[in-house]
């Protein structure tokens, strides 16, 4: 019989579980055309603003989801969680846009930039929460 390990430590089957969570969310939401719009029209601050707070409502969540309130040794374990957790939403994102022909990497890099980001907000708690089921 399987010994299942304990849903603290972070394994690759979590960055699976993160990847297909962002997914949930990322790809019906790069679809809009209000993130098209909101993307083109949002000031940087503000994008670094929706940034800051996906990093850390992730952090929090994880923090007393996976680590129970305490980090006692598991700093870095937690650091990489919450990193793969922003990149992999911001990656999946990234593709989707791409897919659908919506991100100006090179005419406009900050209209794209804003649409990953945008995108990837709600992508970030989906994946957090299908890695923590």
């Amino acid at each position: 019989m399987l010994k299942s390990k304990p849903k603290s430590n972070f394994s690759p089957q979590d960055v699976v579980e993160i990847s297909i969570g962002a997914v949930i969310l990322a790809l019906p939401i790069s679809v809009t055309e209000e993130v098209w719009q909101l993307g083109s029209e949002l000031a940087p601050w503000r994008t670094a603003i929706i940034s800051v707070t996906s990093i850390l409502l992730v952090a929090v969540f994880g923090f007393y989801k996976f680590y129970n309130g305490s980090l006692e040794g598991r700093a870095t374990e937690f650091i990489t969680r919450v990193f793969t957790v922003y990149f992999m939403s911001n990656l999946v994102a990234l593709i989707g846009l791409l897919v659908i022909d919506k991100l100006p990497l090179v005419e406009e890099p900050m209209v794209a930039i804003n649409r990953i980001i945008l995108v990837a907000f709600p992508a970030c708690f989906s994946a957090t929460i299908v890695d923590s089921l």
